[in-house]
């Protein structure tokens, strides 16, 4: 997305916080940023939003949410077309191990099964995902 991103994480460890993992990224990028292109201040307006998930089904919701973010905001007609997410690893169209795919694909049982959640567009959460 030109304006924004997300991130779906998981904490596997509480020696870091994850809160205090996305400040150091999102400060680290606006650092990089503002030397290379010789500017200084924010890029990212607003406060980070988290939500906390523990509940599978709703693990599958947020998952939807994100992937088709670029369809809704009219980017994309289909998101395995959105080349700035996993979802083409996740699909099978493209192969990077960026994120552990594998893990996101049992949620759904079977690679086919998350490709049909993910497209099916009359599929609603019940969810207030944001």
């Amino acid at each position: 997305m030109p304006n924004h991103f997300h991130i779906f994480a998981e904490q596997t460890t509480y020696e870091y916080s994850l809160s205090g993992f996305i400040s150091s990224l999102t400060n680290s990028y606006t650092k990089s940023i503002n030397k290379k292109y010789k500017r200084c201040g924010v890029l990212f307006e607003g406060r980070t939003k988290s939500k906390h998930c523990n509940d599978d089904s709703y693990f599958k919701w947020i998952f939807k949410y994100i992937l088709t973010n670029p369809v809704k905001d009219g980017f994309v007609k289909h998101a395995s077309e959105w080349d700035f997410s996993n979802v083409k690893d996740l699909f099978g169209i493209r192969n990077n191990d960026l994120c552990e795919n594998n893990k996101v694909i049992e949620y759904f049982n079977t690679q086919k099964r998350l490709i049909e959640f993910i497209e099916d567009d009359k599929c609603k959460s019940v969810y207030d995902v944001w």
